[in-house]
C-alpha cells in the first residue's frame, strides 16, 4: 500500500509495498523477463486475432446456412446441431492451448482484428466458403430434379427429415469449419505450428475424415447415426473433392493477404 507523503503530495511506494506492477516485476540483473512478456504478449495477441477470424468466417456462412438456405427448407437435425456445436467447441479450447515459441520473433504480429489484414483475409475466405456451399447445394438440387423430376417440396411446419440437400447442406457446413480452423491457425514464428499442437491437429484430420466419409456414405450405419441422407452416385466423392478445393482456394487466400499486408 502506498502512504500520502507529510505535505499531501502524491503517495509514495514504500519497499515490499504492493503495486499493480508486481505481476511486471522480477528479480533478475538481466532482461530476459522482459523478453518473455513481449513473447507471451505476442503469442496471446496471435491467439485473439485469430479467434475473431474464425468467428468472422463462420458467421458469414452459417448466416447463409441458416437464412437463405431456410428458405428453401434446409433443415438441420438435432444429432448434427449437437455434433456441429461440441466440434467448434473442442476446436476452440485447442486452439486456445497453443504454446508461444521460446524465441522473440523480430516480426510484429497484426495488433486488430479489424486491420486491414484481417478484413481482407476474412472476406476472401467467406467468398470461397459460400461459393463451395452455393455449389455444392446447387449441384444437389440439380441431381434430386434429375431423379425425381420435381424439386424438394418446402414445408416449414414439417419435422426434419434427412434429404440430398441437408446432406450437402450439413456436411459442407463442417467442413468448412474445420478448414477455417486449420487454415486460419498462426504458428511460426510466435506460436508453435499446428503439427506441435497435438490435440488440435489431430482433431481436424479426425474431423475431416469423419466427414469425408459421412459425405462419401462409405460407413451407412455412421451416415445414418449422423442424420444424413445416402447422396446419389458419385456425388459423395464429389463433394470431397469441392472440399479440399475449398481448403486450398482458403489456404491461397490467408496467405496472400498474410503476405501483403
Amino acid at each position: 500500500a502506498a502512504s500520502f507523503g507529510a505535505s499531501g503530495g502524491p503517495p509514495t511506494v514504500q519497499l515490499g509495498d504492493a503495486s499493480m506492477a508486481a505481476a511486471f516485476t522480477a528479480r533478475s540483473t538481466h532482461v530476459g523477463p522482459v523478453a518473455a512478456v513481449l513473447r507471451l504478449g505476442r503469442a496471446t495477441l496471435v491467439t485473439t486475432v485469430q479467434m475473431f477470424k474464425i468467428l468472422g468466417v463462420n458467421c458469414l456462412t452459417s448466416a447463409y446456412a441458416m437464412s437463405v438456405m431456410a428458405i428453401d427448407g434446409v433443415k438441420i437435425g438435432d444429432t448434427q446441431a449437437t455434433l456441429s456445436g461440441m466440434l467448434a467447441a473442442a476446436l476452440f479450447l485447442f486452439l486456445s492451448m497453443a504454446r508461444p515459441l521460446r524465441t522473440l520473433s523480430r516480426r510484429r504480429p497484426h495488433a486488430s482484428p479489424f486491420s486491414a489484414y484481417a478484413l481482407v483475409s476474412v472476406g476472401a475466405q467467406a467468398a470461397v466458403h459460400l461459393a463451395f456451399m452455393v455449389t455444392a447445394v446447387a449441384r444437389a438440387k440439380a441431381h434430386v430434379l434429375a431423379e425425381t423430376g420435381a424439386t424438394l417440396a418446402v414445408d416449414y411446419e414439417a419435422d426434419f427429415e434427412p434429404n440430398v440437400v441437408n446432406t450437402v447442406a450439413f456436411t459442407s457446413s463442417a467442413l468448412i469449419n474445420l478448414c477455417t480452423f486449420g487454415v486460419n491457425y498462426v504458428g511460426l514464428p510466435f506460436n508453435e505450428p499446428l503439427s506441435s499442437n497435438k490435440p488440435l491437429y489431430y482433431t481436424l484430420i479426425g474431423g475431416f475424415v469423419l466427414f469425408s466419409l459421412a459425405a462419401a456414405d462409405v460407413v451407412r450405419p455412421l451416415s445414418e447415426a449422423m442424420e444424413l441422407a445416402p447422396l446419389p452416385g458419385a456425388f459423395g466423392f464429389e463433394m470431397v473433392c469441392m472440399a479440399l478445393v475449398d481448403g486450398a482456394l482458403a489456404w491461397a487466400a490467408e496467405r496472400t493477404a498474410r503476405a501483403v499486408f
